[in-house]
């Protein structure tokens, strides 16, 4: 019963295939240049650009005096701050990241002496590798001012200046109580 049906869809098709002829013929296709000339002359001419730009003339006089012309403005906009991945994470995981890397950093007799800490007579690995840390910023720091100041002189110097108070504040911050 299903062969029946798929070979009578089949014949049907093929009936109806050659009885028409395919779309698209190569003879109603062809415009006649008759009729191909009246679609031109209906289509507006072309004309270059230089041609259709307006001459700029004073254009004060064109406006009403209410009108308050504003001079033309470009806005750059800053780029968004950049944020490191360092801070990201809380106080207690940047100081166990900060002592695990600086416990990495050590190699050889260094590793063998620094590689542990005594409680109350040396500085805790967490302030070692924050104290790393912070050495190595001031290091970039000071390689960007360095390059600033072989560009332009100024800008270095006074750069510099800024960094000299950074670091006046930063030992003003972290001095002892009581002492000099």
């Amino acid at each position: 019963m299903r062969f029946i049906g798929f070979s009578l869809f089949c014949v049907v098709e093929a009936v109806s295939l050659l009885a028409d002829p395919p779309p698209g013929n190569a003879q109603t296709a062809k415009l006649s240049s008759r009729l191909t000339e009246e679609i031109r002359a209906s289509l507006p001419k072309y004309t270059s650009s230089s041609a259709t730009q307006p001459q700029k003339s004073e254009p004060t006089s064109r406006y009403s005096s209410d009108l308050l012309i504003l001079p033309k403005v470009i806005v750059n906009e800053r780029p968004p701050p950049r944020v490191e991945p360092n801070d990201l994470i809380t106080t207690k995981a940047l100081d166990k990241k900060l002592a695990r890397d600086f416990k990495n950093s050590l190699t050889g007799l260094d590793a063998f002496l620094n590689g542990f800490s005594i409680p109350l007579v040396s500085p805790s690995m967490t302030a070692r590798g924050r104290a790393a840390y912070k050495a190595r910023k001031r290091g970039e720091l000071n390689n960007s001012i360095r390059s600033i100041s072989a560009a332009d002189a100024t800008a270095g110097g006074k750069l510099k200046n800024a960094a000299t108070e950074m670091d006046k504040a930063e030992d003003w911050q972290n001095r002892v109580t009581g002492g000099r």
